[in-house]
């Protein structure tokens, strides 16, 4: 068990619509996980600074595009430190390839990737 809950950024702004509400839940729900909901312009503000791990949920591919592509620097300097992302697994091409990403199939929970941070 953890002596502390897995601190969890979940990025917000590639959701669309109620499908992914079941993803959020799962992970504030489970004991050992903290979650904290950001978008875009958190990144700037420091908001991964704390985080044990990025969730970039199962959202628009063209915001993960626009977003993400630009920010390989930002994400890789995330996963050198020792940090997860977990992403699902269309949207890896956006993404820098990295031992510390971790793919997550359609439907599938981000509980297990994330935990792994710990």
């Amino acid at each position: 068990k953890n002596r502390r809950p897995v601190r969890v950024a979940f990025y917000t702004s590639a959701v669309s619509g109620k499908n992914y509400l079941r993803e959020m839940l799962e992970l504030d729900r489970h004991p050992d996980i903290d979650v904290r909901f950001i978008t875009a312009g958190d990144f700037k503000a420091g908001a991964l600074d704390h985080a044990d791990a990025l969730v970039l949920p199962d959202g628009l591919i063209e915001k993960y595009k626009k977003t993400f592509s630009q920010k390989h620097d930002m994400l890789k300097k995330f996963m050198d430190q020792g940090k997860i992302i977990a992403v699902p697994e269309k949207c890896l091409a956006f993404l820098p390839e990295h031992k510390n990403l971790r793919s997550v199939k359609s439907g599938g929970s981000y509980a297990e990737p994330v935990l792994t941070a710990k």
